[in-house]
């Protein structure tokens, strides 16, 4: 079975689309509850011989097979599709920060009445910012806007200038990086009452780390760094690691939350 260091992402060509629209098919009829059988069958063609060739297509393969795969836009994921099969592995968080982090995509529209899709970008890190009534087909279907925030604005000069020093350094902080070791932190949180149950958060996570130390203790980590290129570094080592991991772009100075 596949693990998520060895998930490949490829591009998909025409030839590849009869399998990805059964994965499609596949995927809607175990997530989308709302779809009549009417309606998948007016939806199938369409994708299949419209929708496909709009969009750049990636896919994730297992022995040759197709497990899942994604549809971009120049700004936006339009499609995301897991055969029912093959989730819990990973494929979905794979395919989405292949699309942040190579791609540089930041916006995505989900059907309000999937709300598994809903509770999945929202882990990582996309918020609602718009609600329209109808799906583009003007069926009824709502649709929900969600973007990850990030405002450049936010930062000054000096904290631009660190941003872009810290993107330029983002891949240095991986796995063999000195920051890695949390023997450091496990000690200093050594005999204080922590609520494995309760919510974190990670301020100037860097490449992560301590984010994933707190994920695996049991936390609902927040992560928080004035480099995007680091908050994908992290929740990329996060995912890999298995876990989930809501990131959010803000210099240490000035934290979005209240207390």
């Amino acid at each position: 079975m596949m693990d998520n260091s060895e998930m490949k992402i490829e591009s998909a060509i025409p030839s590849d689309f009869p399998e990805i629209i059964d994965v499609w098919e596949a995927s809607v009829r175990a997530t989308h509850d709302f779809l009549s059988e009417e309606d998948i069958q007016h939806f199938k063609p369409l994708i299949l011989n419209e929708y496909l060739k709009a969009v750049e297509l990636y896919c994730i393969r297992d022995a040759g097979k197709i497990l899942g795969f994604l549809g971009l836009s120049p700004d936006k994921i339009e499609m995301l599709f897991i055969h029912p099969d093959a989730r819990g592995k990973g494929i979905g968080k794979s395919l989405t920060l292949f699309a942040i982090r190579e791609k540089g995509i930041r916006k995505v529209d989900v059907n309000e009445q999937n709300p598994q899709a809903v509770g999945f970008y929202e882990h990582m890190g996309f918020e609602v910012v718009s609600r329209s009534p109808l799906d583009p087909q003007g069926k009824p279907f709502p649709i929900l806007s969600m973007e990850i925030p990030n405002d450049p604005n936010m930062l000054n000069d000096i904290q631009k200038t660190a941003a872009v020093q810290f993107d330029r350094q983002s891949d240095r902080y991986g796995k063999s990086h000195v920051l890695a070791d949390t023997s450091d932190i496990a000690a200093a949180l050594d005999g204080i009452e922590l609520h494995a149950d309760g919510a974190a958060l990670d301020i100037a996570t860097g490449g992560g780390h301590m984010a994933l130390y707190l994920a695996r203790l049991g936390y609902d980590v927040t992560a928080g760094d004035v480099s995007q290129r680091m908050l994908d570094q992290a929740a990329y080592l996060v995912a890999e690691a298995g876990y989930d991991l809501k990131t959010r772009l803000f210099p240490a100075e000035s934290i979005p939350f209240g207390d």
